[in-house]
């Protein structure tokens, strides 16, 4: 059995729609939101995982999976 993502189409853009909220955790929805999409595009093979090339950004700073260097 393969497992495949799903995200509630409707659900999400109300969510879109509504700004993700008016409350102090909108901000969170966001960004949990956005790197939801990222990491699905990285493992469906549209985007690549954007791990820069500094040891610096990597041991240190980290990145985030999914978004560009």
């Amino acid at each position: 059995m393969v497992n495949h993502p799903h995200i509630d189409g409707a659900a999400l853009e109300a969510t879109i729609t509504d700004g993700f909220g008016i409350d102090k955790t909108g901000e969170v929805r966001f960004d949990a939101a956005v790197g939801l999409l990222g990491m699905l595009d990285v493992v469906e093979g549209h985007r690549a995982e954007g791990s820069p090339d500094d040891e610096d950004v990597t041991t240190w700073e980290g990145w985030i999976f999914g978004q560009r260097a």
